[in-house]
């Protein structure tokens, strides 16, 4: 089974957001972090020590553990890995920017998926994007995202009627601490909570 295809079923986080980046997780609800108004939802990747660990848990009853690797090629990597530490099973890589915002994802297979100018996770207000899958498959979508007190909410729209939407709460850094997606493969709502961050 490719990456791609377990992405479905075992990675939502990445697909669905939050990202990443990711992409992202258990505070308080309403708390504000030093530094995080209702505008601020950067993920402040320069501030991040390489080496940092945040590891994520989603309601279907599946973790993951996130790694900062440092700087390549102008964009930062966050590695992901499926359980508790980075000994579990590799699932690729998500590159960004100085803001957090998600430039290219590169599956454990090597299928890489890019995003220009990126994927909009980081930007208040409306931002379009163009989706291009490893085939280059090109696809244009819409997301709108709106400040709330301690983070934002989303909502992603594309072709075919697609419609995704979620929930972010985020710690001093921009991590996602406590949030919900719609996952664009099943259609469902999944909750995410930070177990913890290692910020070196």
């Amino acid at each position: 089974m490719t990456a791609s295809a377990r992405a479905g079923r075992v990675r939502p986080g990445w697909r669905g957001l939050i990202a990443l980046v990711l992409i992202c997780w258990g505070g308080i609800a309403g708390a504000v972090e030093p530094g995080q108004g209702e505008s601020d939802i950067a993920m402040h990747m320069a501030k991040i020590g390489i080496g940092s660990v945040v590891t994520i848990a989603n309601s279907a009853g599946e973790v993951f553990t996130h790694v900062h690797e440092g700087r390549h090629d102008g964009l930062w990597e966050l590695r992901s890995f499926a359980g508790r530490t980075r000994t579990g099973e590799s699932l690729g890589s998500l590159f960004l920017d100085d803001r957090g915002q998600i430039v290219r994802q590169v599956d454990s297979d090597g299928a890489v998926t890019r995003f220009e100018p990126h994927r909009c996770m980081r930007t208040v207000g409306e931002c379009t994007y163009t989706r291009i899958a490893p085939d280059g498959r090109r696809e244009q979508r819409r997301r709108i995202t709106t400040p709330i007190l301690g983070g934002f909410t989303y909502v992603i729209e594309g072709p075919g009627g697609l419609r995704l939407e979620g929930m972010a709460k985020l710690d001093r850094m921009g991590w996602i601490k406590r949030g919900w997606f719609i996952h664009e493969g099943t259609g469902k709502r999944l909750d995410l909570r930070m177990l913890r961050a290692i910020y070196r």
